[in-house]
């Protein structure tokens, strides 16, 4: 029975990148959710300024720790792209804040926030009755940051005429999915 249940859950939610032996990278938010105003809110994180993830922070639990952990995989090759090393992905995490009202809270307001970083070896099954093999974690602090969004004009178009557009805190990319986006609240293995 054991077997045949391990089986199905390998069936159900392993990926073609779970075939091979691979490092997977995570962050880990904490925060006390009394410290959000105006709930519910999403947090957007952010590393090497590419979208990693959303965090929906609902009315229920009014207080305590919640802990959301998103994969980092993706973003880290975003990262490689630009010449980020893995020593420095801790210093390169980001957040924005936003309520179902639509107000930005300051990272600063949320003085309990903190993040982990941990990175780990995945080795796939030898069977398709045999979880993967999980060895090498290790976790180390992250240095959140507030995700600052930059409007800037560009010229452009017929007749040189100007175009608002935006550019992001370093790095051009989209912000996030703001309230009411996707949640990402899941790990990568």
């Amino acid at each position: 029975m054991k077997h045949r249940a391990i089986g199905i859950v390998n069936k159900l939610y392993s990926s073609p990148s779970h075939k091979k032996k691979r490092t997977v990278y995570k962050a880990s938010v904490h925060f006390r959710v009394e410290e959000i105003p105006d709930r519910p809110a999403v947090i957007d994180l952010f590393l090497c300024d590419v979208h990693v993830g959303d965090i929906a922070v609902l009315d229920d639990p009014y207080q305590g720790l919640h802990t959301a952990t998103l994969p980092l995989n993706d973003a880290i090759d975003a990262c490689n792209q630009r010449g980020i090393t893995p020593g420095n992905y801790e210093d390169d995490m980001r957040v924005t804040i936003k309520t179902a009202s639509g107000k930005d809270v300051p990272l600063s307001q949320i003085t309990s926030m903190t993040m982990d970083i941990e990175d780990l070896t995945e080795t796939p099954p030898t069977s398709n009755d045999d979880f993967p093999a999980i060895t090498n974690r290790h976790l180390r602090p992250g240095h959140l940051k507030q995700y600052i969004k930059k409007l800037k004009q560009q010229i452009g178009g017929y007749g040189g005429g100007q175009q608002q557009g935006s550019e992001y805190d370093g790095g051009g990319q989209q912000q996030g999915s703001g309230y009411g986006g996707h949640s990402s609240s899941s790990s990568d293995y």
